[in-house]
């Protein structure tokens, strides 16, 4: 019967938590993505500049996206790749990642002696699902875009590496972070 309390006290618990750290995070949140965004955005973009044969023209903010326009390098033409990055997309499940990880806390205190350093871990496995989506996004789109503006041929290889990693990040990924950073703080638990 004490054990079903303790256990039932700890749900409660850990419910709270998760429900008073998501609404904070939610409202804060809303203020600061947009920030946020064009950090993460600004990284990509400059990280697909520095692979593929094309400069950042502009970065811009729209609403709640981001567009982002690539020019050619090495061709005469002023052709814009203009690529839209919708940020609620990737952003969305932010705060629910935080307070999933903020449940894990009461667990983890007692059992590790940096702890810090676990969601400093977290944080930044969270941040490079961010850039990996906005950079396999703008990647594919640059791409097809080359192909379309004749400055590319069409290579089987970069085709299905581009769509790979974009179907990918975008269908599985960033959808399954929140649980992503809940099995890795799990699995960072140390052994009794």
């Amino acid at each position: 019967m004490s054990a079903v309390r303790v256990s039932l006290r700890g749900v409660i618990r850990t419910s709270l938590v998760f429900l008073l750290t998501y609404m904070v995070l939610l409202f804060v949140w809303i203020r600061v993505k947009d920030y946020y965004a064009v950090g993460v955005t600004t990284v990509a973009s400059h990280l697909i500049e520095g692979l593929m044969e094309v400069s950042v023209g502009e970065i811009r903010r729209e609403g709640g996206d981001m567009v982002v326009s690539f020019l050619p390098e090495r061709y005469r033409t002023r052709a814009l790749i203009e690529i839209v990055v919708k940020t609620s997309v990737y952003t969305f499940n932010t705060p629910l990642s935080v307070a999933i990880m903020a449940c894990f806390y009461p667990y983890l205190r007692s059992r590790h002696r940096r702890l810090y350093r676990v969601y400093l871990e977290a944080l930044l496995l969270l941040l490079l699902v961010h850039l990996l989506y906005v950079f396999s996004l703008e990647g594919e789109s640059v791409r097809s875009g080359m192909v379309r503006l004749g400055y590319k041929s069409r290579e089987f290889m970069s085709i299905f590496f581009w769509q790979f990693l974009w179907q990918f990040t975008d269908n599985m990924i960033v959808r399954f972070e929140p649980f992503l950073l809940g099995a890795y703080l799990y699995l960072r638990r140390p052994l009794k």
